[in-house]
């Protein structure tokens, strides 16, 4: 049975018993919640008869199974995201198996997942380990990629000044 109840923060509801509800109204906006972290409003009259938000393990489980790494985010970032998502899975045991697992499908550079999944003893820590610098040398190579492409197109300019230089050379010899 559920009944309305004012808190002077605004209209919430009460459930009685203990029966979990996928709905409530916070700040007397009545809306249901399907957001990115699906909350169940309940109340234990057996123990407090205080309400208490109990997170979704399946929802959480689905959030941190789809998470893979955006474009231009670091393999850090990426990583420390997935720590973060997998607090409230309760995998147990498996966290870091899972963690692993979700590294090698989720990470952007999929030469670098294919290595990854060739290894029939790879750890997180050695998962880590191979993603951080794989990103470190690939942002090295793209580094000295620009610096010669700067260098060629410097050369470049100087020989078409030299070429302009040596034209108006020939000019002012013939006159």
């Amino acid at each position: 049975m559920v009944r309305e109840i004012s808190n002077g923060y605004g209209a919430q509801q009460e459930v009685l018993g203990s029966t979990c509800v996928p709905w409530c109204t916070l700040w007397g906006v009545k809306r249901k919640i399907f957001l990115s972290r699906l909350l169940l409003l309940t109340r234990d009259t057996r123990i407090t008869g205080e309400f208490f938000l109990r997170r979704n393990v399946i929802h959480e489980r689905a959030v941190f199974h789809q998470r893979v790494q955006r474009p231009g985010e670091q393999a850090e970032t990426f990583i420390g995201a997935l720590y973060d998502l997998s607090e409230h899975c309760e995998l147990g045991a498996s966290r870091d198996e899972n963690i692993r697992d979700r590294i090698v499908v989720g990470i952007r550079d999929k030469e670098q997942s294919r290595k990854l999944q060739l290894m029939s003893d790879l750890t997180l820590a050695r998962t880590i380990q191979s993603v951080r610098q794989s990103e470190t040398v690939n942002m090295q190579i793209s580094a000295q990629a620009a610096e010669a492409t700067l260098a060629t197109a410097s050369v470049q300019e100087v020989r078409k000044e030299e070429s302009k230089m040596a034209a108006q050379h020939q000019e002012r010899g013939k006159a």
